[in-house]
């Protein structure tokens, strides 16, 4: 949860790394690292000089994310900017430094000593919560620089500045990524109306992150995650509802016929609950999107009825005192006039 200072209301909710994804992480910047270690000075250059690009084309809307994030005032975040600039460009001077060969007088007299300058590997860095732009950067500029990958760990008060920003800065500056590529997405949405329609006198704001290896838009991969919770209430309807969890035979094929049955079942009742909610027939309390398969069961199903011969003919007979009896008509109505 992050607050902002000055009132403590909320204007965003992070979600915390797993332990797998931390692993994840490091593991990607292993293999980006062994890649980014062999490039050349002339490539380290053109990165940094685009980080300082997107810096300086987004700076208003920087400044004002680190005054509002932080707490602090705009000269302040002005300050802060500034900072991180010197840092980042500061860098400049270090990308060249992996290919300069340092010769120091050795012993006996006469020797010379050479020193190569080589990559460190993946260095892990931690944003603080004062200044987090500033000192953020000049532990992750360095390392780039200098042939390394880094593996960052936002700050929870200050995630997007920590985090988001300087993101966003190397993925508009094209910094290689690793063969075994996991993709980082942000959602952020800002909300200046809740639920109920009422304005707010401060934007409410949400922050999602999605790791993934689809190479895929990122609104794809958001409306991905969007539909997983979905999916496993699809995945729970047929395992429960349906009693298919466990499959009754040994034998593969029995139990194949058997999940293709139940199948075929749960779209028939799947069909049946959303045409039942074309119209507002139903005695529900509340509006819903979907209708789940026990529901569908219960309601329709299993309604209280009987068979009589009436007329010449058979007849199934309904109480009129049901609630769902309208419902059911109309679904009889339309399911009878297709086939």
């Amino acid at each position: 949860m992050k607050i902002e200072t000055h009132d403590d209301s909320l204007i965003t909710e992070i979600k915390i790394t797993s332990r797998a994804q931390t692993k994840e992480a490091f593991e990607v910047a292993n293999e980006a690292q062994k890649e980014w270690g062999n490039s050349t000075a002339e490539e380290r250059l053109n990165v940094i000089k685009k980080v300082i690009e997107y810096f300086n084309e987004n700076k208003e809307e920087i400044v004002k994310l680190i005054s509002r994030e932080t707490g602090g005032t705009v000269i302040k975040a002005n300050v802060e900017f500034m900072l991180a600039m010197e840092v980042i460009e500061e860098a400049l001077n270090y990308a060249e430094r992996l290919d300069e060969v340092t010769e120091v007088p050795g012993d006996p007299e006469g020797k010379v000593n050479k020193i190569y300058h080589k990559p460190l590997g993946v260095i892990s860095s931690i944003a603080p919560f004062n200044f987090p732009l500033n000192l953020s950067l000049r532990n992750i500029i360095p390392g780039i620089a200098l042939g390394n990958a880094v593996v960052h760990k936002q700050g929870i008060e200050v995630g997007l500045v920590s985090g988001v920003v300087v993101a966003k800065a190397f993925e508009y500056a094209e910094l290689p990524a690793a063969k075994k590529t996991a993709y980082l997405v942000f959602e952020v949405i800002e909300r200046t109306i809740d639920a109920d329609g009422q304005a707010l006198l401060i934007p409410e704001i949400t922050f999602d992150t999605y790791w993934t290896s689809l190479d895929i838009r990122a609104d794809e991969v958001i409306s991905l995650f969007h539909d997983h919770g979905t999916m496993e209430q699809f995945h729970s309807e047929i395992k429960t509802e349906l009693d298919l969890e466990r499959l009754p035979s040994g034998k593969f094929a029995t139990n194949d016929l058997v999940l293709h049955l139940g199948l075929v079942a749960y779209n028939l009742l799947r069909i049946i609950g959303q045409e039942s909610l074309q119209a507002d027939d139903q005695p529900l309390r509340k509006k819903v999107q979907r209708r789940r398969i026990r529901t569908v069961i219960k309601s329709m199903i299993t309604m209280a009825s009987k068979m009589i011969f009436h007329a010449g003919r058979w007849v199934l007979k309904i109480t009129k005192t049901n609630p769902w009896l309208p419902t059911f008509r109309r679904l009889y109505s339309t399911f009878s006039s297709t086939t």
